[in-house]
């Protein structure tokens, strides 16, 4: 698969949004449902988002099930950084 400029901007508002529910904070469980209200992904798109940024270790996937597959995620550290250099 190729990864383009849509594909990081869609990671990127993923990311953002986590960020703004989590109050930037690592360890957060974080709902995906909560994260696409303002994004509205398909369950397909979201799980390949997903796991992309888990793969780039930005997020952890930490459970399953729900509408899009996967229920929570929790930012990492390294995920912190990258929302904090995401221009919005």
């Amino acid at each position: 698969m190729q990864i383009g400029g849509r594909f990081n901007k869609k990671c990127e508002q993923i990311l953002f949004e986590a960020g703004k529910i989590s109050g930037m904070k690592s360890g957060y469980k974080i709902a995906v449902e909560q994260v696409n209200r303002n994004i509205g992904l398909s369950r397909n798109e979201m799980r390949l988002y997903l796991e992309y940024m888990r793969d780039k270790r930005l997020i952890e996937l930490i459970t399953f099930g729900g509408p899009l597959l996967y229920g929570h995620i929790i930012l990492t550290k390294a995920g912190l950084i990258k929302v904090g250099s995401i221009k919005q």
